[in-house]
């Protein structure tokens, strides 16, 4: 469960509780009220569904709810005969079309290799189809292609991260051209050892942490890296076993990624400008845009102070990132109001707002993501009417 579903789950218990509370001060007779009324929160009555719903739903986007009520209407219900004829007239032609367009578009996806593109498109198809299981093997196979991409991708990079550490070692060696004892060239190799059992230990911590987790992606690139770095390391070897063992057949580690080398230049070489000098705002001026409401400036402004500032920055580098999550928060409350009323693109644009200020949280993520799935499937639906 995330922290806003707890918050939202301790405010129930908090409420229960304060209502049983003044339950038992009013006395037996108020008491039985009290459980009276609570039964009645709890169990409201069912919603009689009739052609206004159903055809709100529809025009809402949420085709198939109509679907599921228009067929549930029953031969004696009064909107019977209109909810059937506008369940073969609107309903089911709106579900085929999204049905083939959004089959279409994850067929396309999949030739190009837009895993995670074709895996929403599917998901989509099958929601639509009156035989959702017909697309599990295209969902599972979008869903193993994003996941050895996601692999590949960390792997490639953490293995030349690694192989540049690994250089380092070398480049240290202390050269007979300054002697055999220079003390600056032995501080940096001393720091640089210092750096790299740093990189060594965080590497198993952070590998043991994901596998706790049940993450085996990220565990196993770091569990490699650590085992890289040191070869011999009977922990980062116990927990490699143990990544084995839980590692599906279909999810290759195998592949070789060898360091990228240097093209050879055929054409002229063209002169690069020279990049743009950063300008690093004061801490007034990063607090201005913050007052001014200028939030995604403020976000790249004090990312920049905190790399020209360093340590002395933390602290400051915090408290702004405070402001800017609890921004984040409202817009996507907002956008949780606006969605609730049902103006989307209002909701997709809050959220998308929020995203930026607070990428990490995966409530955002996953909040924007089905809002755009919705405005997707409405654009579709009003442009059929056209």
């Amino acid at each position: 469960m995330d922290m806003q579903g707890l918050g939202r789950t301790m405010r129930y218990l908090w409420l229960g509780t304060s209502l049983l509370a003044l339950s038992a001060c009013a006395g037996m007779g108020s008491l039985t009220q009290g459980t009276q009324d609570k039964k009645a929160v709890q169990a409201p009555e069912k919603v009689i569904v009739d052609l206004a719903h159903i055809q709100h739903a529809f025009e809402s986007g949420k085709v198939m709810k109509a679907y599921a009520w228009a067929t549930e209407i029953k031969p004696k219900d009064a909107d019977y005969a209109k909810s059937q004829q506008f369940l073969k007239q609107v309903i089911n032609p709106a579900r085929l079309r999204l049905l083939r367009h959004y089959k279409m578009v994850a067929k396309g996806a999949e030739r190009h290799k837009q895993w995670h593109k074709a895996l929403l498109h599917y998901q989509q198809a099958a929601e639509f189809s009156a035989k959702p299981e017909v697309f599990d093997s295209n969902i599972q196979s979008m869903q193993r292609h994003i996941q050895q991409s996601r692999l590949d991708t960390l792997l490639q990079q953490r293995r030349l991260e690694d192989h540049a550490w690994l250089q380092g070692i070398r480049a240290y060696t202390l050269s007979k051209n300054i002697g055999e004892h220079d003390a600056i060239l032995s501080e940096f190799s001393i720091k640089f050892h210092q750096q790299l059992d740093q990189r060594i230990e965080q590497a198993y911590t952070d590998a043991a942490a994901y596998w706790k987790q049940g993450k085996r992606i990220p565990a196993y690139v770091l569990a490699e890296s650590h085992l890289r770095l040191l070869p011999d390391s009977a922990r980062g070897e116990a927990l490699m076993a143990d990544i084995h063992q839980d590692w599906p057949a279909w999810l290759k580690t195998s592949k070789k990624v060898s360091v990228a080398k240097r093209e050879k230049v055929r054409k002229p070489v063209v002169p690069v400008p020279e990049k743009p000098v950063e300008v690093v705002l004061s801490q007034e001026e990063i607090l201005a845009l913050l007052k001014q409401k200028q939030w995604s400036k403020a976000q790249d402004a004090v990312t920049t102070y905190r790399k020209h500032q360093g340590e002395s920055a933390e602290g400051f580098f915090k408290e702004v990132e405070t402001q800017l999550h609890a921004e984040a928060e409202k817009l996507f409350q907002a956008g949780s109001l606006a969605f609730r009323h049902e103006h989307i693109d209002q909701a997709v644009n809050l959220w998308d707002k929020a995203v930026d200020l607070d990428p990490q949280n995966e409530s955002y993520l996953d909040a924007l993501q089905r809002a755009m799935v919705l405005q997707d499937r409405l654009h579709l639906l009003r442009k059929d009417k056209k």
